[in-house]
């Protein structure tokens, strides 16, 4: 890492975001049939942040020391791990929300898009 001020800054800033938009999630209310994916949305979405976390925290604690490449790949594949239950999750929701609209296996495309579009993925570059 080239850069480490920077990167640590863009990483604060994703966990930022990243809380910031788990909260939202928390506040609301969604409706009781997709209450058991809304939860596990929120269940991802804090373990992706809390992944974000701990990748900040190991690199700000081994700067100043040499960062081992094993100990930053555990915590990418971490980070990773936890990206593709958001992911997952918000396929749920996205799958519950759109299956009362599908008719013989046709749906209109561009509300499959409207609501696909409606959420929001974080993903560390």
């Amino acid at each position: 890492m080239r850069n480490n001020d920077q990167f640590s800054i863009d990483l604060q800033n994703s966990i930022s975001v990243g809380q910031s938009n788990l909260q939202s999630l928390e506040t609301i209310i969604p409706p009781k049939f997709i209450m058991e994916e809304h939860q596990l949305l929120v269940k991802s979405i804090k373990g992706l942040v809390d992944a974000l976390e701990d990748l900040l925290r190991s690199i700000n604690l081994k700067i100043s020391l040499t960062i081992k490449e094993t100990d930053l790949e555990k915590e990418i594949l971490n980070l990773r791990k936890n990206e593709e239950k958001v992911n997952v999750a918000s396929r749920e929701v996205t799958e519950k929300i759109i299956s009362p609209y599908r008719t013989n296996g046709c749906f209109s495309l561009g509300l499959e898009l409207s609501l696909k579009g409606s959420f929001f993925f974080m993903r560390a570059g």
